[in-house]
């Protein structure tokens, strides 16, 4: 399946990078008019859109058997788990599980799967293109791309750890509610609801506090991402001023430094996206740990069963009866 998407979107690329080209060679051809120009540029675009359509479908039936799978998985494992299981975990960590990290797993995952993979290859198209046209860049391009992906491993580090906590800041406030809304009657007797409303409260401020961290560090990184592709971007620019009259044809020029300006906005995109997917993958991890529940044991078991006769016979005796 992620084979098929992977194929699918890079013909869908092959065809956009044909459509700018085309303008770009067709335009300096005297004798291709402008309807012409036009139209084979909107019958190549509007080729590619059936693969994007194809894409978004794939992507879906990704995300749909795999939350099919962990979510029969979860909840075989929670209805077979043995009572000590439910006496040692709080309701909260049970709910976050089935709501908050299925529900990432659901959506988040198949999609941010996807655009990590399909703007990946764009990034590589676009250096590909500013390469063919300036290879100098890559003397600054190179660099730049070990220097980020340092910086995404350095920011990982970080931000892995905080997505754990943020994890189990959100089951005391599920748990909390719970319990709240079972003794709202004894809460409300006794005139404690200001207290517990407070003490929500409490709990929501510690979660969205790891929550607004766990934000910071991606622009931390973005910043710095951004910030080296830009001097990629530059570079490019500076070399395309500095080559001489004619080495370049005019059409060329203009789509190197087209897709060198679309090239940091991808690779921010990509960024934020792979970081977003690699926060995500603890969920999964979440999951899981809930999925390897030692189960309660069977509750027939054919090797020790007893006799098909049993009880071979029986009596009531009724004593002291008035």
């Amino acid at each position: 399946m992620l084979c098929s998407i992977i194929l699918v979107h890079s013909v869908f690329v092959a065809f956009q990078t044909a459509s700018t080209f085309w303008l770009a060679i067709a335009i300096e051809i005297p004798k291709v008019t402008n309807a012409t120009l036009i139209g084979v540029y909107a019958l190549i675009s509007f080729s590619g859109v059936v693969f994007v359509y194809v894409k978004s479908y794939l992507t879906a039936l990704l995300g749909l058997k795999a939350s099919t799978a962990f979510f029969s998985s979860f909840t075989t494992s929670i209805f077979n788990a043995p009572m000590v299981f439910f006496d040692s975990t709080p309701v909260g960590r049970i709910l976050t599980r089935a709501s908050s990290d299925l529900s990432i797993l659901d959506f988040d995952i198949p999609y941010s799967i996807t655009f990590v993979i399909c703007v990946g290859i764009e990034i590589l198209v676009m250096i590909c293109i500013m390469v063919s046209v300036t290879w100098q860049v890559l003397i600054v391009a190179v660099p730049a791309l070990v220097a980020s992906i340092f910086v995404q491993q350095y920011y990982q580090a970080t931000a892995s750890e905080l997505i754990r906590i943020n994890g189990t800041t959100k089951a005391p406030v599920m748990n909390f509610a719970a319990e709240t809304s079972l003794g709202v009657v004894t809460v409300r007797a006794f005139n404690m609801a200001d207290r517990f409303f407070k003490n929500y409260l409490q709990l929501v401020d510690t979660d969205a506090s790891l929550f607004f961290h766990s934000n910071v560090t991606i622009e931390w990184e973005i910043l710095r991402i951004e910030a080296l592709q830009n001097l990629t971007v530059i570079t490019a620019a500076l070399l395309l001023i500095l080559l001489p009259q004619g080495y370049v044809s005019p059409g060329l020029v203009g789509l190197s430094l087209s897709y060198a300006f679309t090239l940091t906005a991808g690779q921010i995109f990509w960024t934020r996206w792979f970081s977003n997917l690699s926060n995500y993958i603890i969920s999964v991890e979440r999951i899981k740990q809930f999925i390897r529940i030692p189960a309660e044991p069977p509750a027939i078991v054919d090797g020790n069963r007893p006799p098909s006769s049993w009880p071979s016979k029986g009596k009531i005796d009724l004593q002291g009866l008035e």
